[in-house]
């Protein structure tokens, strides 16, 4: 989840005859931190709660600003999330057993049963002082008690959502970091182009930068210290839906860069005007890592999008089991990002997989491992000489030469 372009705040000057420059609101200052924890422990009160009990409006009078409180929100539901429950969760387990063999599993199945119901015994109305009665009719046939019924009916609504908290309890700086990642990729991806200055590019770089480029879709031009991605306009003259590839493959670049990137700036096309964000040594540390170690150019696990398309189809092929997302969004946390490459569900379940490329991508994603706002578990796949960091920190990992899902789910 992140904000939206209209949940950020941020200030424009001009420079000159150049586009004006946009500086957004980050959380830089550690006196907000008290500030956050205020909304940790809101948030650690309201686990087990339904979303009508969350009053967002709490948060906006104590921050202040409306906008900040939408932010902090979208970056505190990395550990905070509202899940529907289940059925069995709020009738007994007879009832439970009674619906599912009635081939109700599910709040909408039940609204059907109830509209039958009405067609065939109340010619097709129910007045509401016989809403009870219909009710009770429902239940007699299912054998449930009337009050389930009403419980379930509605329980797929949003309102009636519960919280629940993935992993450890929150930590303010961790959400601090998520919260300045989601503002600056929200305005990365209003991007026309962003263009990243090296201390030097070598050989080589060029070409893997291209391949990471084209593996969304993204036109990469290496020149002698500079890497420009340029971004691609919609049908209807609009950047930010190619946008969400432009600031994946940046966040990428970054990472492989590390701390050969001096600086950047991206070209915002927003709406009725064009900005530029200048890409600071502390806005590049927002996104990567505070403490930015060499370059990492090499490639010794070739992670290509064939290889997801194909690993994705595989498990479309399996229905029921696992469900996959390729590329899910970045992670953040003190430490810095984290870049999986595939995501996984299976009901409530959620499972982040990474593709580890070389020996120094293993080492960078052991410091990121206990210091990440990662609230689901973290898989790592690749060649058995470049786990051995991670081996060594007790991080689950997978040894294979590629993208196996007969592998990941013997593993997961």
């Amino acid at each position: 989840m992140r904000c939206t372009l209209k949940d950020i705040r941020f200030t424009v000057r001009r420079a000159g005859a150049d586009d004006p420059i946009v500086f957004p609101r980050l959380l830089r200052d550690r006196s907000v931190l008290p500030k956050i924890d205020f909304a940790i422990n809101y948030f650690e009160r309201l686990v087990g709660h339904e979303r009508r009990d969350l009053d967002a409006e709490l948060l906006v009078s104590f921050f202040g600003d409306h906008k900040l409180a939408r932010c902090l929100i979208a970056a505190l539901a990395r550990s905070y999330r509202f899940r529907p429950r289940r059925i069995d969760e709020v009738v007994s387990k007879a009832s439970a057993r009674r619906l599912a063999a009635s081939g109700i599993a599910a709040s909408k199945l039940l609204r059907l049963a109830l509209f039958d119901e009405v067609n065939e015994q109340r010619d097709g109305f129910t007045g509401i002082d016989e809403r009870e009665a219909a009710w009770a009719d429902l239940a007699r046939r299912l054998k449930i008690r009337p009050a389930e019924v009403e419980r379930v009916l509605y329980l797929d609504l949003d309102e009636h959502a519960v919280l629940r908290r993935a992993g450890p309890r929150a930590r303010a700086d961790d959400v601090a970091a998520e919260f300045n990642l989601g503002v600056l990729e929200v305005l990365l991806r209003q991007a026309e182009s962003v263009e990243l200055r090296l201390a030097t590019l070598p050989p080589g770089a060029g070409v893997t930068a291209q391949k990471v480029g084209a593996a969304y879709g993204v036109a990469v031009t290496a020149g002698e210290q500079t890497l420009r991605l340029s971004g691609r306009q919609d049908a209807l003259g609009n950047w930010s839906r190619h946008g969400r590839r432009l600031a994946r493959a940046t966040l990428e670049l970054l990472e492989r860069g590390q701390g050969s990137v001096l600086d950047g700036l991206a070209t915002l096309a927003l709406p009725n005007r064009r900005l530029c964000l200048r890409l600071t040594p502390e806005i590049l540390a927002m996104l990567s890592v505070p403490d930015r170690g060499p370059a990492d150019w090499q490639d010794d696990l070739d992670v290509r999008e064939a290889t997801l398309e194909r690993v994705s189809a595989e498990v479309h092929r399996r229905p029921g089991q696992w469900s996959l997302r390729r590329r899910p969004d970045a992670r953040a946390g003190r430490a810095g990002v984290t870049l999986p490459d595939l995501q996984l569900r299976k009901g409530d379940q959620l499972v982040l997989v990474t593709a580890v490329r070389s020996v120094a991508h293993a080492g960078r994603a052991v410091r990121l491992l206990d210091r990440t706002a990662t609230a689901e578990p973290h898989v790592f796949v690749g060649p058995d000489e470049t786990l051995a960091p991670l081996r060594e920190a007790g991080a689950p990992v997978i040894h294979a030469d590629g993208f196996d899902i007969a592998a990941l789910e013997a593993a997961l």
